[in-house]
């Protein structure tokens, strides 16, 4: 049913608008704030067509520009935030690291709580996948003490489904580097339950003119793919499969009939339904969408040291070797090191051997490297 939804939803609808956007030149001024709102528009449409590397380039440029400008057209804060979650995506999850701290910087200058809680929160989700579990907790502290005095903001009402949401995320994440995943799936319903709720309250807040900082529309739905996306990925640590295979299921027919195939978060949804069909013993299936996962990832310009890109060439090995085609798996895993060797903190940090790895090194008379794994 996936694969034929591939074929019927190659491409974006509707995205006509955001290719003519991305054919613009920018204008002929010396105006940051012009110059600053068109490229972060820029950058908004190549992230709907899935250029992944010109939406870096224009969010760097949109940032340049718009260092320390806060209106309602150019939010410097904003666009180092979305410029870290594009860097996440598709480039170097250092990069990204360093942009979060910036945007966190930015948003306090700017008198953005909200945004500068989103920030922390998000910090400590990097500082996890980076195995850095002291930094983690200090981001995810200071991120519940902006929560706690937004609370007690004015717009409080207009952010109830979307702020605590930031935080429960990165609660949740923490405790599932503990094993505590049935704590970690409380907070993960109630985020997806705040997610759902804050896709009607977002229009309201689009519509409503004194409100400044709202989050594009597009974002927020987003937001509630990757809630179900991280459901999901608890649901299947707890091996309750068949359910986390039904929402992921759920999430990927909507995420193709509204974004088509050619976006990197098409991508992540395959590569988490690869990772779950693993887990269910359905190994062929698995590597079939792994595949598909990392087609995406190539035609979409996501870097070879991208973390999606390292997990899903590990996802595809991993299956690989269930089929005992050992070869081949080394073959993939020495692929997914020489991505991550382009950056060797990063080789360091995502680029470990694994029980599969081993085990097709040792089947291929390779022992003695798998020893260290």
């Amino acid at each position: 049913d996936l694969l034929a939804a591939l074929k019927a939803y190659p491409d974006a609808p509707n995205a006509d608008a955001a290719a003519a956007l991305v054919r613009q030149a920018p204008p002929k001024t010396d105006d940051v704030r012009k110059l600053a709102a068109f490229y972060w528009e820029r950058g908004r449409a190549a992230q709907r067509l899935g250029l992944v590397q010109q939406q870096i380039a224009d969010l760097r440029k949109a940032a340049e520009h718009g260092q320390g400008i806060s209106s309602k057209d150019v939010e410097g804060d904003r666009i180092l935030a979305e410029l870290a979650g594009a860097e996440i995506q598709g480039g170097n999850l250092l990069t990204a690291l360093a942009l979060r701290r910036q945007a966190i910087d930015a948003a306090a200058r700017s008198k953005s709580l909200g945004l500068q809680m989103a920030n922390a929160a998000l910090l400590a989700e990097l500082y996890s996948r980076l195995g850095e579990r002291k930094l983690a907790q200090a981001a995810l502290d200071e991120a519940e003490t902006l929560l706690a005095a937004l609370q007690r903001s004015r717009n409080w009402g207009w952010y109830q489904h979307n702020w605590p949401t930031w935080v429960s995320e990165a609660r949740a994440i923490l405790l599932e580097d503990e094993g505590k995943y049935q704590e970690a799936e409380s907070l993960r319903r109630r985020v997806l339950t705040d997610r759902e709720a804050d896709i009607e309250m977002n229009k309201q807040r689009l519509a409503t003119a004194e409100l400044i900082g709202v989050p594009s529309q597009e974002s927020v739905l987003m937001h509630r793919g990757r809630a179900e996306t991280l459901l999901a990925l608890n649901l299947a640590k707890q091996e309750r499969l068949v359910e986390a295979e039904a929402i992921i299921r759920k999430q990927l027919d909507r995420t193709l009939r509204a974004r088509g195939r050619y976006r990197p978060g098409t991508g992540n949804s395959f590569l988490t339904l690869s990772r779950v069909l693993y887990e269910e013993g359905r190994y062929p299936e698995a590597r079939q969408l792994a595949d598909i996962a990392l087609d995406i990832y190539v035609k979409t310009g996501v870097l070879p040291e991208s973390a999606f890109v390292a997990a899903a060439r590990r996802a595809r090995a991993a299956a690989l070797t269930a089929e005992a085609r050992w070869a081949d798996a080394v073959a993939e895993m020495e692929r997914m090191q020489a991505g991550l060797a382009r950056d060797a903190v990063l080789l360091a940090k995502l680029g470990r051997g694994d029980l599969n790895w081993a085990l097709a090194l040792a089947r291929t008379g390779r022992a003695g490297e798998a020893m260290p794994m």
